[in-house]
């Protein structure tokens, strides 16, 4: 596993109880998230990110988020990653 994308992601957006509305405030955390994974370690896929998520959430029973923002995150690393080239 990947400890600073799992340092980047909780420290950023996932410590907050509601990380996984639409919330703007919820929405901003997530893209300064990747933003910081875009810039500190770059191109990360999607089963990568999700396990991180999962590493952190453990506990949580917001799987189907999971899905969601993880590929939602790797789409948005995907195209970061092309435009940079």
């Amino acid at each position: 596993m990947n400890k600073k994308l799992t340092d980047i992601l909780y420290n950023n957006w996932l410590k907050v109880d509601t990380w996984y509305t639409a919330h703007p405030s919820d929405m901003k955390r997530f893209h300064v998230a990747i933003e910081k994974i875009a810039l500190e370690i770059g191109m990360v896929d999607y089963d990568t990110i999700l396990e991180s998520m999962k590493s952190i959430l453990a506990n949580s029973t917001r799987n189907d988020e999971c899905v969601i923002y993880a590929r939602k995150a790797s789409c948005i690393l995907e195209y970061t990653a092309d435009i940079q080239e």
